[in-house]
């Protein structure tokens, strides 16, 4: 009996130990499945986190990206408005050309026509202009012909003055003794020489001069007149006097022979 008591101990002692391991290895793989559970959780929860950078660097992203829009919203806003006035501006700049152009191309009719009057009057001025030259040719042949005949004048002159110098007053050189009378007394003791002589020009230099002063010397109109200064300090003899009946009385002799002096 007791023998068999400890055997149906023994028997059931099996059959827990049986179950027992059973539950174990039941327990053990609920434990393999739950740390496969929780590695796979452990991975999902990695990857959620990955994601959550992710998806932060995109929002960083996201928000950076819509500051640059803001800001080139902004700058383009500007930039339109910029455009918009500059727009304006050759809008109305090129309203004022239009205009101007209007009013320029009225000014270009209006000197187009005075151009046609002025071209017309051009035309007049030609003519005019070579009438004139017409005339000033024949007025230069004229001169000339004058010209010609004053210097044939000229040169019968001299020739004439020449031969008279040399007929009347021998060959040269020709030299003239004036005797001065001072208003004025001198000084006692004072020596006056009131004589002085001049030696003209040669008479092949100045024919005419010479003769003319010769005849008015020897003809004596130069008798009784003054020595007077002339420009530039000039020491000249002529019928000079502060008197004028005296003066008329010494200039009279050469009006009535045509020999005026030149300081008379």
């Amino acid at each position: 009996r007791n023998d068999s008591e400890k055997c149906a101990l023994n028997g059931e002692k099996d059959q827990l130990c049986t179950d027992e391991v059973e539950k174990a290895r039941v327990l053990s793989s609920k434990v393999e499945a739950l740390e496969g559970v929780h590695d796979r959780y452990t991975n999902v929860l990695l990857d959620l986190k990955e994601c959550n950078m992710g998806l932060d660097k995109s929002r960083a992203d996201v928000s950076s990206w819509e500051s640059s829009c803001s800001e080139i919203r902004t700058e383009s806003l500007g930039e339109i408005r910029e455009l918009e006035e500059k727009m304006t501006l050759l809008s109305e700049t090129l309203e004022k050309c239009e205009v101007d152009a209007e009013t320029q191309k009225k000014k270009f009719v209006s000197l187009q026509a005075d151009f046609d009057d002025l071209d017309s009057y051009n035309t007049e001025l030609i003519e005019e202009r070579t009438d004139s030259e017409n005339r000033i040719e024949q007025s230069e042949k004229k001169m000339n012909g004058w010209i010609n005949i004053v210097d044939r004048m000229e040169e019968f002159i001299a020739k004439r003055s020449h031969t008279n110098v040399i007929e009347n007053y021998g060959d040269g050189p020709y030299r003239v003794t004036f005797i001065l009378d001072f208003l004025d007394d001198p000084d006692e003791g004072t020596e006056l020489n009131n004589r002085f002589v001049i030696e003209l020009a040669p008479l092949d230099l100045m024919p005419h001069t010479v003769h003319t002063f010769l005849d008015m010397v020897s003809r004596k109109l130069y008798d009784g007149c003054y020595f007077a200064i002339g420009s530039n300090a000039l020491l000249a003899a002529a019928p000079e006097s502060r008197d004028p009946a005296q003066r008329n009385e010494l200039l009279s002799p050469f009006k009535e022979l045509g020999m005026i002096p030149s300081l008379a």
